[in-house]
């Protein structure tokens, strides 16, 4: 997983007329990135916001985080890219917000918010770079621009935005499991941050129950004998590292809703 300098995120703004930032219709405020927006508004260009994997989320939920986020006059498109929902309104969506055509559009975000799946289906299986070499002239080096339409192109970072901040955040964010410097730690507020959403979801994906975060992760590592070969004691790193595997693959999933935020939740 390569990770985008902010260098060549700025680099690459200048070459294009449209941010199209996209973020995790579940956590939508988390997988939002201030630092990129604020770079976006500062030379001048249009934000667009794809909330993917709106397949997770019910309706009603989905279309309050988009009226909350539309509060602050940023268009925003539910999309599923796996289900392959309401990219033909994104597709419009960018054609209006263009100050003219043919556009190009920046297209970014964090790990796991699914920007390669939502670049496939808009660019089509008979969609092809339109340079052969990457870094040519007019190009950001390791970009490739594709073109959607005779009016819209889309420029791919070949990397995802940096990921910051609390254990949780990490984690909403996908950061990759060797960037968590304490594991243990960030499953528990994921499991607390779970269980303030959804209180079953434990029990759901796990048959656990209970409130406990710790004593949940615990029976997590007897049900699924992860222990230590030589004391036989109960591997409780391991069992965080499984859970939050669970939650990147979509096994242990709960969502968020607006006027209900939590960051920083812990055990």
């Amino acid at each position: 997983m390569k990770i985008a300098g902010w260098g060549e995120i700025k680099r690459a703004l200048d070459e294009v007329s449209i941010l199209l930032e996209v973020v995790d219709a579940r956590f939508p405020p988390v997988t939002r990135s201030e630092k990129l927006e604020d770079l976006a508004r500062k030379r001048g260009k249009s934000l667009v916001i794809a909330m993917n994997k709106a397949d997770l989320v019910p309706r009603n939920v989905l279309w309050r985080w988009k009226k909350e986020v539309e509060k602050e006059r940023i268009p925003t498109f539910p999309v599923s890219a796996r289900k392959r929902l309401g990219t033909l309104m994104l597709r419009r969506g960018l054609k209006k917000c263009a100050p003219e055509l043919p556009a190009k559009v920046l297209i970014a975000g964090y790990p796991k918010v699914g920007k390669s799946s939502i670049i496939n289906v808009l660019k089509g299986r008979h969609s092809a770079s339109t340079s052969s070499v990457p870094g040519s002239p007019g190009y950001t080096k390791g970009y490739t621009l594709y073109r959607i339409d005779r009016n819209l192109y889309i420029l791919d970072s070949p990397g995802i935005l940096p990921v910051g901040g609390s254990p949780l955040e990490r984690i909403l964010r996908g950061a990759e499991l060797s960037y968590l410097k304490n594991p243990i730690e960030a499953a528990l507020a994921l499991i607390s941050t779970a269980l303030e959403f959804d209180p079953n979801v434990m029990e759901r994906t796990y048959g656990i129950e209970g409130r406990n975060p710790t004593n949940m992760l615990e029976e997590l590592a007897l049900k699924r004998g992860l222990t230590f070969k030589s004391t036989k004691e109960i591997n409780i790193s391991e069992a965080a590292k499984k859970l939050i595997s669970d939650f990147y693959r979509g096994k242990f999933s709960f969502f968020m809703i607006p006027q209900k935020r939590i960051y920083d939740a812990s055990p």
